[in-house]
Parts: C-alpha cells; structure tokens; sequence
C-alpha cells in the first residue's frame, strides 16, 4: 500500500516515479518494491514508461483503486478460513460445523470494508 499511496500522492503532477525513488521516500527494499510493481501493473493498476523520465503511475484515480483490489492481486482471494473461498466447499464436518457461519458473516463485514475504502482514503 505504501507504493501506491506514493503514487497516488505525485498523481496530482502526472509525473512517472521511478521504483528507486519511492522506496528512499518510503524507506522500503526497491529488490520489495521490484517484486510487487508487476502484479500491479498486470491488474491494470499502475502504468509505466522507460525512459530519462520514465517509471511508475497509478494508472486509474486513488479513488477508483479498492484496498480490495490491491490485497487480491498481492495476495490472493481475502478470505478468513479456506472453507469461505468457495461457495459450497466441503470440509468433512460440514453437518455440524458451529463456525462457518460466524466465518462467512466475518468474511462479508470484511469484504465489504475493503471494497469501501480506497487508495484514496488512505492518502
């Protein structure tokens, strides 16, 4: 999230910011940042340009950016127990599971929440 509220912060300009640059302002690992900018880019979240003048934007408005989105291309579905991935799995207990209802009313409080906020309320 720190690399892309560094972009969303410079948006406004509509410069390009390189990868070495965030990660002084940020003080995160640019070997970190390199890892995580592809998935980025391949979600359509950032764009990027080579060049003296190139590196990095968002490639949408911080506002239209879900803190949802991002958490799913870096990490996955957002999920709290494996049993709430898929609609319908099964576990082996699933007669007398006293929980899964509990994770799946946790799992769309959460799912909500992170669809809600933005990139743009983070900055």
């Amino acid at each position: 999230m720190l690399l892309l509220s560094a972009l969303a912060k410079k948006a406004g300009n509509n410069v390009y910011v390189s990868l070495g640059e965030i990660a002084k302002e940020q003080n995160l690992s640019l070997a970190y940042l390199s890892q995580i900018i592809a998935p980025l880019k391949r979600a359509g979240l950032v764009v990027s340009r080579e060049g003296k003048t190139g590196g990095y934007k968002l490639a949408k408005p911080a506002g239209e950016i879900t803190m949802m989105k991002v958490l799913e291309t870096l990490e996955g579905p957002v999920i709290p127990v494996k049993c709430c991935n898929i609609k319908g799995a099964k576990c082996g207990i699933e007669s007398q599971c006293a929980v899964k209802s509990t994770w799946l009313s946790a799992q769309k409080i959460l799912n909500d929440f992170l669809k809600g906020k933005t990139l743009a309320d983070l900055c």
